[in-house]
């Protein structure tokens, strides 16, 4: 993919990033401030380099998602017991 196309492709991933933020239930001045973050770097982005990084911290966040839906399901889980 040239610049433009990868350009496009983060800024549909940030679209899904920002509804799985919202499904996993982090709170929304949280949701806001990622999302924020990943909009700035996104406008700013002037190099293929520039938006290797940006997909790499997006990698990271949803790892991150992920693992804070789990912990509280899990954690839902053992107060109903």
């Amino acid at each position: 993919m040239d610049f433009e196309e990868t350009h496009v492709f983060l800024a549909r991933c940030m679209c899904m990033l920002d509804f799985t933020i919202v499904d996993a239930g982090i709170p929304n001045n949280i949701r806001c401030s990622i999302m924020r973050h990943l909009r700035t770097l996104l406008a700013q982005a002037t190099t293929r380099s520039h938006l290797d990084r940006i997909e790499e911290t997006m990698d990271e966040m949803v790892s991150y998602v992920v693992l804070y839906r789990y912990r509280n399901h899990a954690m839902a889980a053992a107060h109903k017991k």
